[in-house]
């Protein structure tokens, strides 16, 4: 994660594939798309309707 900075961190067992077409469809507010971190995770970063950052993160 570039930015280093949300509010909720949420890990995933599976499917954060799936979560990410579903926000990309749904329009929602990516911060920062999916990508492998330094760290081997796989996350991304979104803005939920009261402005609060959600990261997802899961295994590789």
């Amino acid at each position: 994660m570039k930015s280093g900075r949300f509010d909720v961190y949420i890990w995933l067992n599976q499917g954060i594939d799936k979560l990410y077409a579903e926000y990309l469809a749904k329009e929602i507010i990516i911060v920062e798309p999916l990508e492998i971190t330094f760290f081997q995770v796989r996350q991304l970063l979104i803005q939920d309707d009261n402005g609060y950052l959600l990261c997802f993160g899961e295994e590789v």
